[in-house]
């Protein structure tokens, strides 16, 4: 299971909003089924309905 804290304090270079999606659709790729929203991400790209775009990258279909 990712846990968002996790990936934000191991993940350094990740500096984005954006940044961060891209990593989380990564791991989705390699398998990964699970993400722990523990934590807001502190970006100033972070939109109002982050929770559920993120949510959304396990469910929703690649492009």
């Amino acid at each position: 299971m990712l846990t968002l804290s996790e990936i934000l304090i191991q993940q350094y270079k990740i500096e984005t909003y954006k940044d961060l999606k891209e990593y989380i659709s990564k791991k989705i790729d390699e398998g990964e089924m699970f993400l722990s929203l523990d934590i807001k991400p502190n970006f100033d790209d972070t939109p109002d309905y982050w929770e559920t775009d993120l949510e959304n990258l396990f469910t929703s279909p690649k492009n």
